[in-house]
């Protein structure tokens, strides 16, 4: 059955990074399409390990286990020697040979149009069975054609397309040309995006021009710029006997070249490094000139650890690899990353940055990874963010929270794993003084040298990183030597070894050691040295390092140890010289500082009695959340009731709410929870102002409406490619969602004599060129608001009748200068538009289609909500834990123009007095604000 034809002969090898490609998608695309690489005959089981093997028969029993039925299977490769055709026509599924070149040609118009025309027909006449589909693979021109068909017969869009084969596929397309030459047929080349990184599994060298031939050897293609003899990869230093460090269990080094070559690429591609070698981010000592960085921008503080250096690559279960500084690859066994919302896999295409360290405790040693950064997270870039509070964040919340999780639900057994994983945490810089007593290093269970000041606000560095600053007191300042060990003689000299002690790129000696028992036999090692009384004095032997400092870092420590930063001139300049805002309070010690094994037990969620928003009195009521944190919250219309989604949990639940006699809130108390039918973070969670419904949505489009009991009442499935937003209209009519598309969904919840009916669609909003990160609505539903990454903001009048068939009107549309993620809100009445982006929120009006107002640097973090309350008259920022109030100015001046533009009207007496009152009232207000007027 596996396609065994005639034996070895004439077979070839295994095709070049087939072994360590996933076999087949995650799922299927467009519930028909399952893209996989080719299967391999039992003829290559002697060149295919038994766990990398992949049958015909594999594929089919695969299939039959979840009870799909493969009716069409579709070979782009561009030979016939991989396997024998009549296996799969021995299952009833039909073959059909679309031999397409590859290998730096994307299909052709002929191949294309084929393909499309094949699986239209096929599905037309066989709705319920599914299509295959391989090439060697089955990324690039098993995707290219896939979404073709996708665009062409689904009218998807090519972005939506491209996501959607990604998350089925992950990475998706991963060559540049392919996803151009999609953009060149049906979109615009300038929007094509840069492609993914390349898998793990694609190895250092490019095989992207060598064709698949019946001989089984590669044909090179001559007029290739890329072709592998023309290409020059960079040299990697190779470690012949890496060494990982001592008193860890479950680690061992990667002598596969194939493996470890492989890793290294992916590491260094994730972080974008061009050279050789290892590519994480490295420290500079801390001096009396890169000190003033501490006033000129944010730092967080950590103590620096006795460890090692090690970034953390995961790509999966049982796929976990360190990489020293060397770039020695080290595999670990026994350690899992379970994905925090998905249950059924663990995370990969994941990069971590940290240390490992032995603690004590009593005579026991206990290896620790203590995680202190991020570079990319489940196949997301998040290297570019700033360090706090969102990589760190990342860290503590997906990372480390799904690994809580698993234990918590019995999955992941902490005593099994050969060492434990732990956040390495990171305070405020006045925390300092705090991290160099004696009690904060009581509570550590390792060995503290110094402190690390990580600037909060930036992204990741990788090589040297001129801000990262690491600071020792002057007695522990080292150098990283190679030591050669030399016999001085000399006339009158008796002949007698010394040590020499060299740094990088030098030829001649940096200094001299006197000989030790501790280092005659060292010659040639790489060994740590600190300065005392004018020599240079061993301190250990540096088994993780093959190579010396630089001479740069020589000289910087010299300096350090010459013109010290000591510990009374460092925390005296951050007493007096730090950083700060001046609308950031400065809280007490004892709220700030907490041990570094320990993590907190409780969220909270604060409620607020607002019925004066210019009162400072305001009461507030916090509610206890276990073992978790909301990250989205609900009321109920009544207000005796709200909604969280627990992050952690991926849970919804309600709360009920009791009052005093006042008025005043009480007490809340947990009523109910939801059943868990999403396994992707919820990005939308609304409440219907009827009270009648309510309705989650994650990233991955699964929108669920559900009754007030927790019931689910209807699923709508979205083409969004993934959800941004989802949210209720106000009037509790519609559900409207935004995402990777440029349209935004919008559907009608249908009640037939009180009871839930439907479901259906109502119309989209449309125009822009590029996916919505968020909309908002006027108090009635009359309106609405969008904006988007192709920066843009449109404004609509959506009180059409769409039943109809008439579309929203288009009232105005601009610019706004920033295509980062961000929100929005509209006014109750429609006339003024906030746009969040960053810290900075900026006003615009509606009736002139112009920017009113801009205010910067609200908070050291980003926006995190916007919201006006019911009269309009106040607009609620929140950030960095704090809500800030401002009065909506804007809206004054809008009153005022809409006002002028009715009285050109023709208009009532009564009417045209109450326009002048409007007008009049406004215009006395901005005056005594001291604020323009139109």
């Amino acid at each position: 059955m596996s396609g065994n034809r005639g034996g070895d002969e004439n077979r070839g090898g295994v095709p070049a990074r087939w072994l360590h490609c996933p076999r087949k998608a995650m799922k299927l695309i467009q519930n028909k399409f399952l893209a996989f690489k080719t299967p391999l005959s039992a003829a290559y089981d002697s060149q295919v390990p038994e766990e990398c093997r992949f049958t015909v028969d594999m594929l089919f029993t695969y299939l039959k286990s979840y009870k799909l039925k493969l009716g069409l299977w579709i070979d782009l490769t561009n030979t016939s020697r991989f396997y024998d055709r009549k296996c799969i026509e021995n299952y009833g599924c039909k073959y059909l040979k679309l031999q397409c070149r590859g290998h730096g040609e994307t299909p052709s118009e002929d191949q294309t149009r084929t393909f499309v025309q094949v699986c239209k027909n096929f599905i037309a006449h066989n709705p319920l069975e599914i299509i295959g589909v391989h090439c060697t693979h089955g990324f690039n021109r098993t995707g290219f054609l896939i979404i073709s068909y996708m665009v062409e017969v689904d009218g998807t869009s090519v972005d939506a397309a491209l996501a959607e084969f990604a998350i089925a596929r992950p990475p998706g397309i991963y060559k540049g040309d392919y996803i151009q030459e999609l953009y060149r047929k049906f979109d615009e080349m300038e929007d094509a995006p840069p492609p993914p990184a390349r898998p793990t599994w694609c190895l250092e060298y490019d095989d992207s021009n060598v064709e698949d031939t019946d001989n089984g050897t590669g044909t090179v293609v001559e007029n290739s710029d890329e072709a592998p003899s023309k290409r020059k990869g960079k040299r990697e230093f190779n470690n012949k006997n890496p060494v990982f460090m001592a008193g860890v269990p479950g680690v061992t080094p990667i002598v596969d070249k194939m493996i470890y070559s492989g890793v290294q690429k992916r590491v260094q591609e994730i972080c974008g490094w061009k050279s050789g070698g290892f590519p994480g981010c490295q420290p500079v000592t801390m001096d009396l000139d890169n000190i003033m960085f501490l006033h000129n921008k944010p730092y967080r503080v950590s103590w620096k650890a006795d460890g090692t250096r090690y970034m953390m690559l995961i790509q999966g279960d049982r796929e976990v690899y360190f990489v020293d500084r060397d770039n020695s690859v080290f595999q670990v066994t026994g350690l899992t990353f379970p994905h925090v919302r998905d249950i059924t896999r663990c995370l990969r295409d994941t990069l971590l940055d940290g240390e490992m360290v032995i603690d004590k405790d009593g005579n026991k040693n206990i290896p620790r990874y203590l995680v202190y950064d991020v570079v990319m997270y489940d196949g997301q870039d998040v290297s570019k963010l700033p360090f706090h509070p969102d990589r760190y964040g990342t860290i503590e919340k997906q990372i480390i929270a799904g690994r809580l999780r698993a234990m918590k639900e019995g999955r992941l057994l902490k005593e099994r794993e050969p060492f434990s994983v732990r956040l390495k945490y990171f305070w405020d810089v006045t925390q300092s003084k705090n991290l160099l007593g004696e009690k904060f290093a009581s509570q550590l269970s390792h060995e503290p040298d110094g402190l690390i000041f990580q600037p909060a606000k930036e992204k990741y560095c990788t090589g040297p990183a001129p801000e990262l600053l690491k600071w020792k007191p002057v007695s522990l300042n080292s150098v990283d030597f190679r030591l050669k060990i030399v016999t001085e003689t000399g006339e009158g000299i008796l002949p007698r070894k010394v040590g020499h002690l060299y740094v990088g790129g030098q030829k001649m000696p940096y200094g001299m050691i006197k000989m030790s028992k501790q280092i005659k036999d060292l010659d040639n090692a790489i060994v740590e040295c600190k300065l005392e009384n004018g020599q240079w004095v061993f301190m250990r032997q540096r088994v993780d390092k093959s190579f010396p400092n630089s001479h740069n870092t020589a000289e910087s420590v010299c300096k350090s140890i010459f013109k010290p930063v000591t510990k009374e001139v460092l925390l005296d300049f951050i007493e007096k010289r730090r950083f700060a805002r001046e609308d950031v309070c400065v809280r007490p010690d004892s709220e700030l500082m907490r041990p570094p094994a320990k993590r907190p037990r409780y969220r909270s969620v604060m409620l607020w009695c607002v019925k004066d928003l210019a009162s400072k009195d305001r009461r507030s009521l916090r509610v206890n959340i276990e073992y978790d944190h909301a990250t989205l919250i609900r009321w109920s219309p009544d207000g005796k009731a709200f909604i969280i989604h627990k992050a952690m949990a991926n849970a919804i639940e309600v709360y009920k709410v009791a009052k005093k006699s006042d008025g005043f809130l009480a007490s809340a108390t947990k009523a109910l929870e939801f059943p868990k039918r999403h396994t992707e973070d919820v990005v939308g969670m609304d409440i219907a102002c009827t009270g009648k419904y309510i309705i989650t949505c994650s990233k991955v489009n699964d929108l669920i409406v559900w009754d007030l009991k927790g019931q689910p009442l209807a699923t709508v499935e979205l083409h969004l490619g993934s959800t941004h937003r989802a949210r209720i209209s106000p009037c509790g009519r519609f559900i409207v969602a935004s995402g990777f598309t440029p349209d935004v969904n919008v559907f009608e919840v249908v009640f037939k004599q009180g009871e839930f009916k439907q479901v259906a669609k109502a119309f989209d909003l449309a125009g822009h060129t590029s996916g919505v990160h968020d909309f908002g609505f006027s108090a009635d539903t009359s309106q609405m608001a969008t904006v988007s990454k192709d920066g843009t903001y449109r404004f609509y009048d959506t009180k059409i009748e769409f039943e109809k068939g008439e579309d929203p009107h288009l009232l105005t549309t601009g610019t706004w200068d920033t295509t980062t993620p961000t929100s929005l809100v509209l006014s109750p009445n429609g006339e003024v538009l906030v746009i969040a982006h960053g810290s900075s929120i900026s006003f615009y009006s509606t009736i002139t289609g112009v920017l009113d107002n801009t205010i910067e640097d609200l908070f050291i973090g980003p926006i995190t909500c916007l919201a006006f309350e019911a009269a309009g008259e106040y607009l609620l920022v929140s950030g960095d834990k704090h809500i800030k109030i401002f009065r909506n100015v804007t809206g004054y001046r809008t009153a005022i123009e809409s006002a002028k533009r009715k009285l050109e009207l023709r208009q009532t007496q009564a009417t045209r007095e109450r326009l002048q009152k409007i007008i009049h009232d406004n215009t006395e207000f901005l005056t005594k604000m001291g604020e323009k007027r139109p």
